[in-house]
């Protein structure tokens, strides 16, 4: 069981298996802890999750120390987001795919596909 709050970024994966061969999707990108007031974190994302989100049936959880901040965790989960975004043999089920940050540096050369 997680704690309520903790803070950090978490990912939702559909299983995908197919006979004895396991295989597991990513499905969703999330972050929880990051509201102005502390009152609901990962542990309470998830349990939403499996109240409203449908299919997934494993998590990985990425917990942050006290010391990262709320703007660090945002860039965590577009991370994720920008590197999965582009896997076709993904589908995600975020509606944000991406932020005004990574969109400005994938201009430059070196993030280019």
């Amino acid at each position: 069981m997680i704690p309520h709050i903790t803070r950090g970024v978490y990912v939702l994966y559909k299983d995908k298996s197919r006979g004895k061969q396991k295989r597991f999707e990513v499905f969703y990108i999330g972050i929880g802890g990051v509201a102005k007031e502390a009152n609901s974190g990962v542990g309470g994302r998830l349990r939403t999750h499996d109240e409203q989100k449908d299919g997934w049936t494993h998590y990985s959880l990425f917990e942050v120390h006290d010391n990262v901040t709320r703007e660090e965790i945002l860039e965590i989960e577009q991370l994720f987001l920008r590197m999965f975004r582009h896997d076709n043999r993904i589908e995600l089920d975020n509606v944000q795919l991406g932020s005004k940050i990574f969109k400005r540096l994938s201009r430059n050369s070196v993030w280019k596909d």
